[in-house]
């Protein structure tokens, strides 16, 4: 009953022996993103085993740190799964001893990677609508300035000595203008 509960969780969960680090259980999420297809292909095997050897080791390090602290070890970590597709999760290891006495790691990631993204897409949209509104202004602003009977208007980039200029076109009835465009 336990085992049916914790497989509807969205969080990826899993147990480790903590000594050999095999996998002792986990859900069907975790087995997922281990690329199989339930959590007996997970049971048995290592994180060497199942993920890239950088990944691999990457979780031993977090798993040897989790070991070594009295209290739960929560942390956010950007990690592939077992094919390679980067994920982000929010990561808790806890140690704990099971029933037989034997010193075990239970792991629960929730995937963080959505909402990740979604923030990063609103902050870009942000940032979109921040330089659309820039943009505008400056077009109103020159607009301005060259309805107000000036024939030439440059915009300097400060940074790159860059510049355009902009010139308004005589109307039919007006001298043209005298002004020379600086090289």
């Amino acid at each position: 009953e336990i085992n049916a509960q914790i497989d509807y969780l969205c969080t990826l969960t899993f147990t480790k022996d903590a000594e050999t680090g095999v996998y002792l259980a986990c859900n069907q999420a975790f087995a997922e993103y281990a690329h199989k297809e339930t959590p007996e292909g997970v049971v048995g095997l290592t994180d060497a085993e199942i993920f890239d050897a950088e990944t691999a080791r990457h979780f031993v390090e977090d798993d040897k740190t989790a070991l070594s602290l009295s209290k739960p070890y929560v942390f956010f970590e950007d990690v592939p799964d077992a094919a390679g597709n980067q994920r982000q999760f929010q990561t808790t290891k806890l140690k704990y001893t099971d029933a037989s006495g034997r010193a075990c790691l239970l792991g629960m990631c929730e995937d963080m990677t959505d909402m990740v993204r979604i923030q990063h897409e609103n902050a870009m949209t942000k940032e979109a609508y921040e330089t659309a509104v820039s943009s505008g202004l400056m077009y109103n602003r020159i607009a301005q300035t060259l309805a107000r009977d000036y024939t030439d208007m440059f915009q300097v980039n400060t940074d790159t000595e860059e510049f355009i200029e902009y010139r308004r076109t005589p109307k039919p009835d007006e001298a043209p203008s005298t002004s020379q465009t600086p090289t």
